[in-house]
């Protein structure tokens, strides 16, 4: 992409399980300084594909393979079902044959500019402010608190867990790789 192209472009990476799933994004530069690209819409999707990770050595070489003749990439996000430590490292535990994930080397091995490491359940949370009244199913009949810390639970590989605290603030966690049976008729309706 020629320097002072006013669009930036985004892979976006999603691992949870025996299949990636990548995409590239393009957005206009002012939509990404400003914040507004998870709403923008001069978003226009690129590529994408499902790659099965037992194909690849690394996740390096997954993604270098999806991005083969692509334009440069400003920014990856790399959506990982496992514990992303401080440093932006991680083991993903259901593919044990990858090594040890590591932003800088991302960054480094693929040209990207800025990479993001972040727990699949974190990745969607920031989504959370930008729901509609009409995407949400209320599970009692209380009425929702602006301002209040929001949950975001999933059954995946294990149960995933995030919250959203006041502020926008996001908290990912890890809810464990362990079973999760229902025990009661509540259960069974969620």
């Amino acid at each position: 992409m020629p320097e002072g192209d006013n669009k930036v472009r985004i892979l976006a990476l999603e691992v949870g399980g025996p299949i990636a799933r990548l995409c590239i994004t393009e957005h206009d530069r002012r939509s990404i300084s400003s914040g507004q690209s998870i709403k923008c819409p001069d978003r226009k999707l690129v590529k994408e594909a499902e790659i099965e990770c037992s194909l690849h050595p690394t996740i390096i070489s997954l993604v270098a393979e999806f991005l083969e003749g692509e334009d440069e990439i400003s920014i990856g996000v790399f959506s990982l079902a496992c514990f992303i430590a401080n440093d932006q490292t991680c083991n993903l535990l259901k593919i044990p044959h990858w090594p040890q994930i590591k932003a800088v080397e991302l960054k480094a091995a693929l040209s990207i500019k800025e990479v993001f490491l972040l727990n699949d359940f974190e990745a969607p949370c920031y989504a959370l402010p930008y729901l509609q009244e009409s995407d949400l199913i209320p599970l009692t009949d209380h009425q929702p608190q602006p301002d209040a810390t929001v949950g975001l639970l999933g059954p995946r590989l294990g149960l995933g867990e995030a919250f959203m605290l006041p502020g926008n603030v996001v908290l990912a966690t890890e809810g464990g790789h362990t079973e999760f049976p229902a025990m009661d008729d509540e259960d069974w309706e969620l």
